[in-house]
This record gives structure tokens, sequence and C-alpha cells, in this order.
């Protein structure tokens, strides 16, 4: 894949993909993002990969999944 290339599929994937909730280790770090996709589908990402696609919104604005489950439930 030529360069050009490369940097305009980064440039789609963080218009199209959006940071949902931060999965962490025990110890408190972050080692995956889950995003929501075109279509209504999720993927998991690497803090890495989320970072470097700048995929929104920032990672410290991110809830933790625990978080963002208790909100989907709350009424």
């Amino acid at each position: 894949m030529a360069p050009s290339e490369f940097g305009y599929r980064e440039a789609n994937v963080a218009r199209t993909y959006r940071g949902l909730y931060v999965q962490r280790l025990n110890n408190g770090q972050i080692y995956n993002i889950k995003v929501a996709m075109p279509g209504g589908s999720e993927s998991t990402v690497s803090v890495f990969d989320y970072q470097a696609r700048e995929i929104e919104p920032c990672i410290d604005r991110l809830p933790d999944a625990e978080e963002y489950f208790a909100r989907l439930s709350s009424p």
C-alpha cells in the first residue's frame, strides 16, 4: 500500500470509529479500548492503535467498562 493510501485509510478510521470505553488490568492500566464501528458493530483496539489512529474521544474522557455498562442499564 502506498504511503498516501495508508494516510487516507488511517484518517478515515479516525472519522468512522468512536471510542466507547476502556478495559483495564487489575492494576488500573488500560490495555484495550472498545470502539463502535460503522454499521453498529464493535471492535477492540490497543491503546497504541487508538492513539495512532486519533480516534475520539480522548482516552482520558472514556469511562471504564463497568461505568459504561452501569450507565446503559440505568433508567
